[in-house]
C-alpha cells in the first residue's frame, strides 16, 4: 500500500485502482474499486475514494448498504465506512434512508444520520 500512495502523490492519479479494505467486520475483509482521487491518512490507510460500481459494505455494527457509484466513501482511520451515497433505499434505527441520500456512521459503526443529497 505504502507504494501505491507513494506513486499516487508523486503522480497525483490512481487509475480505477483496486484497493483491499481494513475489515467493516470481525474478519471480513473486502476490495474496493476506487476512481482517480484516493485520498489517505497520515498513517497510511484509505481516507477517502470516488467509487467504480455500486458497493455492498457492512459497518461494524453488522449493518449492510449499498454505496453508490461515482460516489466518495470516507472512511475513519482505523478503516470503518465513516460515510457514502446510498444507492439503494435502506433502513436503519427506524430511520428509512432514500437513494442518493447520504448515510453516515459513527466510529464505533452506529449510524448517525442520513441526509439527502
Amino acid at each position: 500500500m505504502t507504494v501505491s500512495r507513494n506513486l499516487a502523490s508523486r503522480t497525483g492519479a490512481v487509475l480505477a485502482a483496486a484497493v483491499l479494505l481494513g475489515a467493516y467486520s470481525a474478519g471480513a475483509r473486502g476490495e474496493l474499486n476506487c476512481n482517480v482521487g484516493i485520498e489517505f491518512h497520515s498513517a497510511g490507510g484509505i481516507k477517502s475514494c470516488r467509487l467504480n460500481g455500486n458497493h455492498m459494505l457492512q459497518t461494524a455494527m453488522g449493518i449492510r448498504v449499498t454505496c453508490a457509484d461515482g460516489e466518495v466513501l470516507e472512511k475513519y482511520p482505523e478503516g470503518r465506512l465513516k460515510s457514502c451515497t446510498l444507492a439503494e433505499p435502506a433502513s436503519v434505527d427506524a430511520t428509512r434512508c432514500d437513494a442518493r441520500a447520504r448515510i453516515e456512521f459513527d466510529p464505533d459503526g452506529d449510524f448517525e444520520l442520513c441526509t439527502p443529497t
